[in-house]
């Protein structure tokens, strides 16, 4: 019984890495809390690896399970699937997200993914801060805003950003500088 589940622990592994590519997407945003607004999901993959990645459980029912939204469409021997969160907990995503020292930091670590292991595995990874990044290890960093490009398997363990947090002025600050600007406007025209 055992030399069979190791039989086809072999055969599954080879028709993984034989089998085509998966080309994932992702989409993150953080506010300036540590909440993530959306964490959304695109994967684009053959039919086979598709099937292949469905066998355990699929992944519509694991989305659901998770609180996100599924969609899937067929085009020519081509799935793409699109898994949307939004206000998702970190917990569940598997996600770390966390005030620290008067910074934002995050950290996605992807070495959980059981994507990860195809060969033919790509990720761009999108992510938005709520304010300037200071740290990182992305490829590309713009202001709030990083991007990681990844291929092959194992890569990269976590994906990881650290943000300033901007100050928001209190409310109260709008409406006394409205008050103030309203009595200097009637100032002037008593005057006159």
């Amino acid at each position: 019984m055992k030399s069979k589940i190791v039989l086809l622990i072999l055969v599954l592994s080879t028709v993984l890495l034989l089998s085509g590519c998966v080309d994932m997407t992702i989409d993150s945003k953080i506010d300036r809390d540590g909440n993530i607004n959306h964490y959304d999901i695109k994967l684009e993959m053959d039919s086979i690896t598709y099937d292949l990645i469905n066998e355990e459980e699929p992944l519509e029912q694991e989305v659901e399970r998770m609180g996100g939204t599924y969609s899937e469409t067929w085009e020519e021997g081509t799935v793409t699937v699109i898994m949307e969160f939004d206000n998702a907990d970190p917990e569940i995503i598997e996600v770390t997200s966390r005030v620290e020292n008067g910074y934002l930091v995050f950290e996605d670590k992807l070495a959980s993914d059981r994507l990860q292991m195809y060969s033919g595995f790509t990720l761009t990874y999108n992510l938005e801060m709520p304010g300037p990044i200071v740290e990182t290890n992305a490829d590309v960093v713009s202001e709030n805003t990083a991007q990681w490009n990844i291929s092959g398997p194992g890569e990269l363990e976590t994906i990881y950003a650290k943000s300033e947090i901007p100050t928001i002025p209190m409310p109260g600050a709008y409406v006394l500088i409205l008050i103030l600007a309203v009595f200097g406007l009637a100032l002037i025209k008593y005057r006159h």
